[in-house]
Order: C-alpha cells, then structure tokens, then sequence
C-alpha cells in the first residue's frame, strides 16, 4: 500500500509521511523537517503527518539551497586585519578628532 498509494495519488494528494520515503529521506526526517516548518505538511485529526509529493520534492530540492547561493564578499574594514601604517592613521586622526572638538567646545565660566 506504501508503494501504491504517490503513484495513484498524483502529486497534489496529502498522503501520510510514510507513503513518500525515499532512499534518502527516511519517515523521522520527514517528520522532524515537517516540525520544523521545512516542509510543508498538515497534521491530521488521529495525529498523523500528511504531505503531498510535490511538497516533498521542493522540499528535496530547497533542503540546502543557502548553501549553493553565493556566499557575499565581506568588505576589507569588517574582516580583515588591519597593517600597523592603517592603525596608526586612524590613531592620528581620532587624536586631531579629539583636538578639534577641545578647541570648539565653549569653556565654562565660573561665577565669582
């Protein structure tokens, strides 16, 4: 019955987690992906796992799809170690930073 029910079904039938195992997809990772929210399926009213083929198959063929995007390029000042001529230059200028608001900070005067 495991075997007959995907093929008369069609893809679009909620059959139990059970009927659509595959080789690598086993009925406690189908179960476990469905709890997670991965793949979409309903929960019956006896408490079984319902999904249908087509839901399986995208969620096959999404499973690991962040991994094959691209990863995005990390800019130099985030990642990268900074060269001891880079650290003094910014050193130089939050010092002239800390100068120039010294020098245009209003000095406050005491009453006497």
């Amino acid at each position: 019955m495991r075997f007959v029910l995907p093929g008369v079904a069609g893809p679009v039938k909620l059959l139990p987690l059970e009927a659509l195992v595959t080789k690598e997809h086993s009925a406690v990772s189908l179960r476990t992906a469905a709890r997670r929210g991965a793949l979409m399926a309903r929960k019956s009213a006896n408490g079984d796992w319902l999904s249908s083929k087509r839901w399986v198959e995208e969620y096959v063929r999404d499973r690991w799809s962040t991994l094959r995007r691209p990863r995005k390029a990390v800019s130099p000042a985030v990642g990268a170690k900074t060269t001891k001529r880079q650290s003094q230059a910014k050193a130089s200028a939050a010092k002239a930073r800390k100068a120039t608001r010294r020098a245009s900070s209003p000095t406050k005067q005491r009453a006497s």
